[in-house]
C-alpha cells in the first residue's frame, strides 16, 4: 500500500474520521485542529468545527455536502444524511446517487433495495444513470431481491426491469448466479435469463440451496 507524507499536518490532534459501523477499510476522511483531508490531501473550502463523516462515501459541514471530496451543489447539509453505508444519499428536496441528483424520486420515502435497485412510496426503480428506469407495475411495499436479476412482489417476478411472463409467484425460486444453463424455476416452467426453457421440466431441476 503506498503511504505519503500529509504536509502542515499537526500530529498531535491529526484523527481519522469513521463512523462507528464502518469498517476500518474505510477511512476517507480526517482532520487535525485546522484542516479537513480526504484522500491524504487538504479539503479546502471545509469547516473542521462541523465536519462530520457520514459513512464510506458522504461527509457534510455547517455549509456544504461532501462525495468523496467533492462538495454536491445542491445538496442542504441540514437534511443530508447517507442512505446506510451506500452510495445514496439524501436531503429534504432530492435524493442522490454518487453525489448526483436522481430525477423523479421521493427522497422523503426514499431507500435502497439492493445494489443499483431503489425504491420511494411510487415506484421501484433501476438506478443506472441520473434518470432511473421504473420496473413497470413493480408494487415497492412488497417488492423484494432474488439472486441473479430476479426480484418479485406480491403479484409478479421481474428480471432486471422487466416482467417474467407466465411465472409463478408463489413458487418462483432464482438460482445464485452459477455456470448452469438456467437461473430460476417455479411449479410450471425452467427460466434463463427471465425466460422459459422450453422442453426443460421443473421437477427434474433441483431446487436451489436455501439462504
Amino acid at each position: 500500500m503506498a503511504c505519503w507524507k500529509i504536509e502542515a499536518v499537526d500530529a498531535a490532534s491529526f484523527q481519522v474520521l469513521m463512523p462507528q459501523e464502518q469498517s476500518a477499510y474505510w477511512k476517507k476522511y480526517a482532520r487535525d485542529k485546522n484542516y479537513v483531508y480526504t484522500g491524504g490531501k487538504r479539503l479546502y473550502g471545509a469547516d473542521v468545527h462541523t465536519f462530520l463523516s457520514l459513512n464510506s462515501w458522504y461527509a457534510k459541514d455547517k455549509e456544504r455536502v461532501y462525495f468523496i471530496g467533492t462538495p454536491i451543489v445542491s445538496a442542504d447539509p441540514l437534511t443530508f444524511r447517507a442512505v446506510d453505508d451506500t452510495v445514496y444519499g439524501k436531503d429534504k428536496v432530492a435524493a442522490y446517487d454518487s453525489g448526483v441528483v436522481i430525477s423523479g424520486v421521493d427522497p422523503v420515502t426514499f431507500v435502497n433495495v439492493s445494489g443499483k435497485i431503489v425504491k420511494d412510496k411510487n415506484s421501484v426503480y433501476y438506478v443506472l444513470t441520473d434518470h432511473p428506469e421504473v420496473i413497470p407495475g413493480a408494487d415497492p411495499e412488497s417488492f423484494v431481491v432474488l439472486d441473479g436479476l430476479y426480484s418479485k412482489d406480491r403479484l409478479h417476478v421481474y428480471y432486471a426491469t422487466s416482467l417474467v411472463d407466465g411465472a409463478d409467484q408463489d413458487s418462483f425460486l432464482a438460482f445464485p448466479l452459477s455456470a448452469s444453463p438456467f437461473d430460476a424455476k417455479d411449479r410450471n416452467h425452467v427460466y434463463n435469463a427471465g425466460r422459459i426453457m422450453q422442453g426443460v421440466k421443473p421437477d427434474t431441476v433441483a431446487n436451489p440451496p436455501k439462504r
